[in-house]
């Protein structure tokens, strides 16, 4: 945080603010404590008090503070933004007379857990709070990212009503290999088992389950979507398939190996019988797996054009923050096993919400 003389400060989540040197890099002093939040009332269902996140905007004469209370998961009416404002960064602040400024009043609410909000504004003036909320009914999509535009109003910035006049975000109905900034669960260095290239992957395995070694991760907000790919295994004791991962504890999906198929769940692998045992011993299986509104069930196929499926299936909407913690979410993964390598081409995620 800048001042109107330049000096620059650390706003911390506890209401401390340390003064900063000049160049912003090193505290110089002690902190003084500016700000100790909004008390929430007792009616409210909240995970904690937990106040977090503040950050400060200066519009006109005032500095507007905006804070999280009430916890980011919990009760869908949890998480909140609470506003104060004041005429010098160090205070006093005055809390606004209609806080809460942003929370789910209600769990029939689309969103829930409406929190954490920051303000921006735009070249052409524009004030907006980018927050972020769970979906109702989807919650293992994790945290998504909302925006709501403010305009100031008698001496306050309240939130706009009313439709946003910004262009729709695109989403494409089908998406390919090249198409995904992929991901992994707790190893940093993607590039030091994946290689990722515009048609064609390649995942060196590890470990014989989703626990011991992280997928190749995908991640989309579709409620309803298709993973479809042809796998080919470069090892006499590879394995592969398609998970949807949250973490080493909590994976569902549906594989192959050079004996049958394969069922991944929480750690374990059970097998099945294969429809294509000709395809099992050559390595090369193209798979399908669905998520339909967190219910999981997958197909597997010697050519890609006749299709069998899968003899088992997940529900998966339990895998969340709120019953599994981990602030994570499920997404969609490519799965290598064993030894050897594991090529992927033809790899296609299609909407099936558009």
């Amino acid at each position: 945080m800048v001042d109107a003389d330049g000096r620059r400060y650390l706003l911390m989540s506890s209401g401390d603010m340390y003064p900063l040197s000049a160049d912003g890099c090193s505290i110089v002093g002690e902190p003084v404590n500016v700000y100790r939040g909004w008390e929430i009332p007792d009616e409210y269902d909240i995970e904690s008090i937990s106040m977090e996140g503040l950050n400060i905007k200066k519009v006109g004469e005032y500095y507007y503070l905006f804070a999280a209370e009430g916890g980011t998961a919990g009760p869908p009416t949890s998480h909140m933004v609470v506003e104060a404002r004041s005429k010098s960064v160090l205070g006093p602040w005055e809390n606004a007379p209609f806080n809460p400024l942003l929370r789910t009043q209600s769990r029939d609410e689309t969103w829930w857990s409406k929190g954490h909000g920051s303000v921006v504004d735009t070249e052409d003036g524009r004030l907006f709070m980018i927050f972020h909320a769970y979906e109702n009914g989807y919650q293992t999509l994790g945290r998504q990212t909302l925006l709501r535009e403010l305009e100031l109003k008698d001496g306050w910035l309240r939130l706009k009503e009313g439709a946003i006049s910004l262009p729709a975000p695109a989403r494409q109905k089908v998406a390919t290999a090249s198409d995904f900034v992929w991901q992994t669960c707790r190893e940093h260095n993607i590039s030091e088992r994946f290689y990722i290239g515009q048609d064609t992957l390649r995942l060196v395995p590890k470990g014989v389950s989703p626990a011991e070694g992280s997928p190749l991760l995908a991640r989309t907000s579709a409620h309803r979507y298709e993973v479809e790919a042809c796998l080919r295994l470069k090892g006499g004791k590879s394995s592969a398939g398609f998970v949807d991962y949250y973490d080493e504890r909590y994976h569902f999906g549906f594989g192959f190996d050079r004996d049958g198929l394969l069922r991944y769940r929480r750690g374990q692998v059970s097998r099945a019988v294969s429809k294509c045992p000709e395809a099992n011993r050559e390595g090369c299986m193209w798979l399908r797996m669905r998520n339909d509104a967190n219910v999981l069930t997958a197909w597997y196929s010697a050519d890609g054009r006749t299709w069998h499926k899968f003899p088992w299936g997940f529900d998966v909407s339990g895998v969340h923050h709120n019953t599994v913690y981990g602030f994570l979410f499920l997404r969609p993964g490519i799965y290598a096993g064993g030894e050897g390598e594991v090529e992927v081409t033809d790899f296609r995620l299609t909407n099936l919400d558009l």
